[in-house]
């Protein structure tokens, strides 16, 4: 623990507090992923809410505030002018004027980040960290304030970046947004088929039951008393592996259980 020099964390306080206890020494940085995904959260907060104030509904395809959902939260200068114009119709508006300001701090969280100069764009989060923290800077948008608060408070740990190159945790980030894309497409099976390859032509074997047997909502036997209802269903032979007795979908983890060889 000597050698730590900084912990990438995101603003959770239990990670800060087991950092101080475990490596006081070492420097605490908040990692940029998720100051930028915070301020993301609060544009979609504040979409969300006008939304609901203007039709009473959730959005749907044909709603420009719905529509222009990923727009929002896309670097600025990585839009096409398709994307620019929408962009720019949605927040000329004056009813969405709390998005314009929850949009604006959140493309200059952005830019900070990207800025080339270190320096400048740490005084440039500095600066924008204070205007966020004054009082009565987002009227309408409550969801800026509370974001104000949070980076006001956390202020030294997010400038620790710019005198840290390193010190970002990109590689751990971008493996779990892929276990969380894999987890995600997971969920999605609708067909137990698909959880295994499909075996070559010359050693399929002709099957007499359905091919694709429907999920139906049963207790496994180990799970019988427990609480938690787990998925059952049964799935066709497979020869010379044995053959997979159920698949069990609890609270998101697929667990395959194998039972020997039988006929049927």
């Amino acid at each position: 623990c000597e050698k730590v020099e900084a912990v990438a964390m995101d603003a959770f306080a239990g990670y800060k507090k087991a950092a101080a206890r475990q490596v006081p020494h070492a420097v605490e940085i908040l990692d940029p992923f998720h100051i930028v995904k915070l301020a993301g959260d609060k544009v979609t907060a504040v979409r969300c809410r006008l939304q609901r104030e203007a039709t009473g509904r959730r959005g749907t395809r044909t709603d420009p505030l719905y529509r222009g959902r990923r727009i929002l939260l896309k670097t600025a200068s990585l839009r096409t002018d398709r994307q620019k114009a929408r962009a720019d119709d949605l927040l000329a508006d004056p009813a969405n004027k709390p998005l314009a300001l929850a949009h604006g701090a959140y493309q200059k969280i952005i830019s900070c980040y990207a800025h080339e100069d270190r320096r400048k764009g740490r005084g440039m989060m500095a600066e924008l960290i204070e205007s966020l923290a004054v009082r009565g800077s987002a009227p309408g948008c409550p969801g800026l304030v509370t974001l104000g608060r949070t980076l006001k408070r956390r202020m030294a740990d997010i400038l620790a970046f710019f005198d840290h190159p390193n010190g970002a945790n990109r590689p751990t980030e971008a493996i779990n947004g892929r276990l969380e894309t894999l987890r995600g497409i997971a969920l999605g099976f609708r067909k137990p088929r698909q959880l295994h390859h499909q075996k070559p032509a010359a050693r399929r074997r002709l099957q007499t039951r359905h091919p694709n047997p429907p999920l139906t909502h049963a207790p496994t036997r180990q799970n019988r008393k427990s609480p938690i209802t787990c998925y059952t269903t049964r799935m066709p032979p497979i020869p010379h592996s044995g053959r997979i007795s159920r698949i069990d979908v609890l609270t998101g983890f697929m667990v395959v259980t194998a039972s020997s060889p039988t006929s049927g």
